[in-house]
């Protein structure tokens, strides 16, 4: 496996399958594989906007947004800050 790799380096006998054929060269593996999480939290982008609102919790009161997350089932929409940590303006859509 590449160093780096997230991937449990154990396999249970069961999963190997023998390789059948000379149906040409076996693929080469990738030598690096793109970077999945970073502090055992997935790395995720918004897609959009859907609603906002205020926080009355907070002193000063801050803005909070639903965002619906690039890969992420509809179901993981979460409320984050708004803030410029995630780019989210480009996100937005505004009555015209």
């Amino acid at each position: 496996m590449p160093q780096g790799s997230k991937i449990q380096h154990v396999f249970h006998c069961l999963l190997l399958k023998l390789h059948q054929g000379h149906q040409g060269p076996l693929p080469v593996p990738p030598t690096s594989f793109p970077p999945l999480a970073t502090n055992n939290h997935p790395l995720v982008a918004p897609l959009s906007i859907l609603d906002s609102k205020m926080n009355d919790s907070t002193k000063p009161r801050t803005k909070l947004v639903s965002v619906q997350w690039l890969g992420l089932s509809p179901e993981d929409t979460s409320w984050e800050e708004w803030d410029d940590t995630y780019h989210l303006e480009d996100k937005m859509s505004f009555p015209t």
